[in-house]
């Protein structure tokens, strides 16, 4: 009875942390999604807000291929942590922009730890 119990709240434990995990990530999606071009007109420089999210986009696909070779390498946890390090100081340093390169860059950050730990989810396949 005691293992039983023990399952279910592991199960419920998980269910609720995956929940949780896809919530967060959608909700910081939306949110920079719609605070982009308030932020890049705040630099007047309006026009930068297409630019850059495509070159983040563009950024964090070719990590991937570099990333590929460091799973091999390294390993999946550190890779996976790798991703989660970008995603993180590309946060920090949208929070403490100046300029809109830096803005652009933080993007750059942000996206390419996004993209590889939690869009694409590359950790999940099998080797």
């Amino acid at each position: 009875m005691s293992t039983n119990c023990t399952i279910k709240t592991l199960h419920a434990l998980t269910t609720s942390s995956i929940w949780w995990i896809y919530f967060v990530t959608a909700l910081q999606e939306v949110v920079v999604r719609a605070l982009n071009p308030y932020v890049v007109s705040a630099f007047r420089l309006h026009s930068l807000t297409a630019a850059t999210g495509i070159v983040s986009s563009i950024v964090g696909g070719l990590f991937k291929i570099p990333l590929a070779k460091l799973l091999d390498t390294w390993g999946r946890p550190q890779g996976l942590l790798l991703s989660l390090f970008l995603w993180i100081v590309g946060y920090i340093m949208m929070a403490g922009c100046k300029n809109v390169e830096t803005y652009a860059a933080a993007q750059v950050f942000s996206s390419t730890g996004y993209e590889i730990s939690v869009r694409r989810r590359p950790f999940s396949l099998t080797r």
